[in-house]
């Protein structure tokens, strides 16, 4: 009988650190450091990078001696952009999403599948990228997060209404689609939940109420949209 794929569909990598460019530090964006031990962003160090499979040589090595067939390469979280001012947000976000087409264009489709991250914070320019990652490099994997951060610093959900040209176009385009939780301390920043969740929640009730209500939410606009195919994460990576 025919073996069947081994998939891992929740990874992410790593630029080895000579591939960042100088601005991204300089700025204090994102950088790795020599050793390949730490994510760092301005004045303070990331969680620690917990295995090397996070770099691409080295986790072509680490699925094949796993048996793996195909990796689903997410977005880093820490260049959501968020908090970064609008050019530099933009510099940001393509890096990253030029880093994973190169990924997936010079590999064979049958080894990753890379996605491709927006700002729903910038509208316009979101739809601008959406269309340059799939004209231009062939991405068919949108990353969204959860929350973000407005043009006026408050956070909000990618659910919101003012959103829906995003969930349009992906599902004019015909994307996956993938949503990732992160940061769930920020939640209790988000308007609308702050009487939804009382404070004395910890913050892993409050994380299990919250991926209800959003799967509810994202439940509601893959019905809306014929062609969208979602996912939603919450568990580790590698």
């Amino acid at each position: 009988m025919k073996r069947k794929l081994r998939i891992n569909g929740h990874s992410h990598l790593l630029p080895y650190p000579e591939e960042i460019p100088d601005y991204m530090q300089e700025k204090g964006i994102f950088w790795v450091d020599k050793d390949r031990k730490f994510m760092l962003q301005k004045d303070w160090k990331r969680p620690p990078v917990t295995d090397s499979s996070f770099f691409l040589d080295e986790k072509l090595e680490w699925m094949e001696r796993n048996k793996l067939d195909h990796a689903v390469v997410l977005n880093l979280s820490q260049l959501y952009g968020n908090g970064l001012r609008v050019e530099e947000m933009k510099k940001a976000l393509r890096f990253q999403n030029d880093f994973n087409a190169r990924i997936q264009r010079e590999h064979p489709p049958s080894k990753f599948t890379c996605g491709f991250v927006v700002h729903p914070g910038f509208i316009r320019s979101a739809c601008w990228e959406i269309e340059r990652c799939v004209e231009t490099h062939g991405m068919q994997l949108l990353c969204l997060p959860t929350h973000y951060m407005d043009t006026i610093g408050t956070w909000r959900c990618i659910f919101d209404e003012e959103n829906e040209p995003i969930f349009e176009l992906a599902n004019k385009y015909n994307l996956a689609v993938e949503i990732h939780p992160y940061d769930g301390g920020k939640i209790y920043k988000i308007r609308k939940y702050i009487l939804a969740f009382s404070s004395y929640l910890d913050v892993g009730t409050m994380w299990r109420c919250i991926s209800f209500f959003n799967i509810k939410r994202l439940s509601r606009k893959i019905s809306k949209h014929a062609y969208l195919l979602c996912s939603w994460r919450t568990v580790g990576a590698n």
